[in-house]
């Protein structure tokens, strides 16, 4: 973990915190899918640096204190993608991750994979669930994945050739709009 944290940001020309990459990893432990997380995480970090001309780049435990770390990285992202999608999308996507939760009456709750059949609702455009589920699992997004659908996404979709899960279980916990579909 400790190199996967450093050396993208060494190539990228940023100093980096010692302390950061110990905090990153210590925030790492016993998370199932910590690399993803770990890129959300140094990702929100590259991306505040970015909006700071004229200073040399340099990753601090601070910053990422200050920034509220990995579920904090996770949210800002999420609500970022969703405010990108028209109100169309919106009330789809809230439709695909509310079947995507499997709610644990009592326990915590648990992302679950669906099929894209599952997804669309009763008469509803299948063009336009596979096309935002698409775009949710765009590199860019990726709040949701997929298998089966491979490099064709909305097209796989509809033909019935993909399963749906949400992309990370923090992901129910960090995001408080995913949390209040439950």
């Amino acid at each position: 973990l400790g190199k996967a944290i450093t050396l993208p940001a060494l190539e990228a020309g940023a100093d980096i915190d010692p302390a950061l990459v110990k905090r990153i990893i210590d925030d790492m432990k016993g998370e199932p899918g910590a690399l993803p997380l770990m890129s959300f995480a140094l990702q929100d970090l590259f991306a505040a640096e970015k909006m700071a001309p004229g200073r040399p780049m340099d990753l601090t435990l601070a910053e990422y204190v200050q920034r509220s770390g990995i579920e904090s990285a996770l949210e800002r992202h999420a609500n970022a993608v969703f405010a990108g999608f028209s109100d169309e999308q919106q009330a789809l996507a809230r439709g695909i991750f509310s079947r995507l939760i499997e709610t644990g009456q009592g326990r915590l709750d648990t992302r679950r994979t669906a099929t894209f059949e599952e997804l669309v609702p009763a008469g509803g455009d299948r063009a336009l669930v596979a096309a935002t589920v698409a775009e949710l699992a765009e590199a860019n997004a990726r709040l949701v994945t997929t298998s089966g659908a491979g490099e064709a996404g909305a097209e796989a979709l509809l033909a019935g050739k993909a399963m749906v899960t949400i992309a990370h279980e923090k992901l129910i916990d960090a995001w408080p709009w995913l949390r209040r579909l439950v």
